[in-house]
């Protein structure tokens, strides 16, 4: 019979402290292991759900100011949100929406959209999030999401059913859903009538957005290509500038294969030429820091990064030794493409990115930063909402004086350097001769609202359809302008319209610049653009513009280098804050109120 000693019986009780150490240590890594696999599946299942061009659109973005946030974005399904459009069919989204650092961002998910690759963004609550509470008050539930219209940003959203239950803005009265709206049991019925109606004036909006974008460098630099279309030959293509010392993130996704980079030409040879290309091959490599080795088609592994977003990429340097470059090269501008295998919806895909070796002397950077300007102390801006008054809604022109003039009034308080009057904004005694030491509110208050309609009563804003409407002429009258003179000595308003194109509402370039101009002067404008299906004055205080270097390509003969240039100016809608965000800089009429 065995017996147990002091000594045994303590080896035992180590050796079972041992095991049970063992097994929750086990049990933790298991757990841990577990969570892991979760947290991999989400990440893979989200970013296999996000369509290629968005994960490129993000790698382009994320290293810029404002848009850092892209790199940590929470991979979820719920903060990544497909949003649809009504002209486009099939089951896969053309939009997707990415919450990240407390801003929203819109993405085209393809070219197919002939949008522009950023569409939206801004901060304070998403177009879904909007939506969803919407239809909550409804008890409704939002199934699908639909982008309405190209510039004002309408987004709407129905049920399993199909039927229309939140909408971020009324487009027949150019206004808020408000709880009056709510509370009327047709009135999505009767909007979604609206909408149908108007979905032929809404498509006409996307088909001339499209005839903008179509050759834009935006799209063209890449090729997404179907089986069966992998082996045609891609007769017109554009090629993005590499100069020396310069870099750019070629992003991969997540689910890519066979990457490869090799000379499509140089000038002196072409694709065809065999075996002259592959010294062409071994000089580009000599060039780019480390991303092919002697010559090879293959890409380096070593090179290939992944970002705390999970989505992969490529880091194509080019030696920042002018000279030395030039003589690698002999002066030729070397073309090239990298080419890999992405899987997307079930489909299997070829990606192509093409670039080329620019060697003239323009110092211009291939895709520069954003360049950006701002009224004086922008975040003082006013954000102000149309009210039920004169038997019908206030009108977004009044509404965009209101802010205009209350926010001049806010500078004038709180900068004594600003040059604005304390005049501009008067209360406690009425709107004409209050006091001027109340400050204008930032948000709607039955003051305001009094201000507003005063205002209205300025520009003759009449009734239409159950909305307020301002003719462009009214926008700049003479009552107006002496209202503005009264209280800001010398001060003078500016209006930049033509019957020919502000009646209709036709966008011209030479207006949009005026806006642009006067945001720069540090003056916020007012800017009229299409929001739904009618016309709509918003107020842009911000602008920023940039541009990439391409050039387009015919049968492997490539023109001259050219810029494109992205302008983009951020409005305040006038919808109390509703849907303020950065948008594509486009203007059929302008006013300004100058000191």
């Amino acid at each position: 019979m065995f017996k147990l000693t002091d000594n045994t019986n303590e080896i035992l009780h180590q050796s079972s402290d041992l095991v049970q150490a063992s097994l929750f240590y086990l049990m933790g890594y298991t757990r841990f292991l577990l969570m892991a696999i979760i947290v991999a599946m989400t990440t893979e299942k989200a970013w296999g759900y996000i369509s290629y061009d968005v994960q490129s659109t993000i790698i382009g973005l994320m290293d810029q100011r404002g848009y850092t946030a892209l790199q940590k974005v929470r991979l979820t399904r719920d903060n990544v949100r497909p949003i649809f459009r009504k002209d486009i069919s099939g089951k896969a989204p053309p939009y997707y929406e990415i919450s990240a650092g407390g801003q929203y961002y819109v993405f085209s998910a393809s070219s197919r959209t002939g949008d522009h690759r950023l569409v939206d963004s801004g901060k304070g609550i998403r177009a879904t999030e909007l939506l969803n509470n919407q239809a909550l008050t409804k008890g409704e539930t939002c199934d699908k999401y639909y982008r309405i219209t190209a510039v004002s940003g309408l987004y709407t959203c129905e049920n399993s059913k199909g039927l229309l239950v939140a909408s971020t803005y009324d487009f027949v009265s150019d206004s808020l859903v408000d709880n009056v709206n709510l509370k009327n049991k047709t009135y999505f019925y009767h909007l979604q009538k609206n909408l149908r109606l108007h979905l032929s004036k809404f498509n006409k909006e996307w088909q001339d957005l499209y005839k903008e974008t179509k050759d834009s460098a935006e799209w063209t630099t890449e090729q997404i290509l179907t089986e069966k279309k992998q082996h045609a030959n891609i007769t017109r293509y554009a090629e993005e500038a590499l100069r020396p010392g310069s870099s750019v993130k070629v992003a991969l996704g997540n689910r890519f294969s066979r990457v490869s980079i090799r000379v499509t030409g140089t000038g002196r040879n072409s694709s065809g030429d065999g075996e002259p290309l592959e010294e062409w091959q071994r000089r580009l490599c000599q060039v780019l820091d480390r991303v092919c080795l002697n010559g090879s088609k293959k890409i380096n592994k070593e090179v290939i990064e992944e970002a705390p977003n999970g989505i992969s990429y490529i880091k194509l340097s080019v030696s920042d030794d002018k000279d030395g470059v030039r003589k690698i090269l002999q002066n030729t501008e070397v073309e090239f493409m990298i080419e890999f295998h992405v899987s997307e919806y079930g489909r299997h895909l070829l990606v192509r990115k093409r670039f080329a070796i620019d060697l003239s002397t323009n110092r211009k950077r291939r895709w520069s930063r954003w360049f950006s300007f701002s009224v004086p102390q922008e975040w003082r801006f006013p954000d102000y909402n149309q009210h039920r008054c004169c038997g019908c809604l206030s009108g977004c022109g009044p509404v965009a004086w209101a802010q205009i003039f209350a926010y001049y009034d806010r500078l004038a308080h709180f900068s004594s350097s600003s040059g604005y009057s304390k005049d501009l904004y008067r209360c406690k005694s009425g709107i004409l001769t209050g006091s001027w030491a109340c400050i204008a509110p930032p948000k709607m208050n039955t003051d305001v609202r009094s201000y507003v309609e005063h205002i209205r009563s300025q520009v003759d804003t009449s009734c239409i359809l159950g909305g307020g409407a301002t003719t462009h002429w009214d926008m700049k009258d003479s009552k107006l302008k002496s209202f503005y003179r009264s209280r800001q000595s010398g001060g003078t308003i500016h209006g930049y319209t033509s019957w020919w194109s502000s009646l209709p509402g036709i966008y011209r370039k030479w207006i949009r610049n005026k806006a642009i101009a006067a945001v720069k002067q540090g003056y916020p404008a007012i800017v009229g653009l299409w929001s739904g299906s009618g016309q709509h004055y918003a107020v842009a205080t911000k602008y920023r513009y940039r541009y990439r270097k391409y050039r387009r390509c015919f049968l492997g003969i490539c023109g001259r280098w050219k810029y494109k240039y992205d302008h983009e100016l951020y409005y305040h809608m006038g919808w109390g804050g509703s849907d303020n965000g950065w948008r594509t800089a486009k203007a059929f009429s302008a006013f300004v109120a100058k000191k």
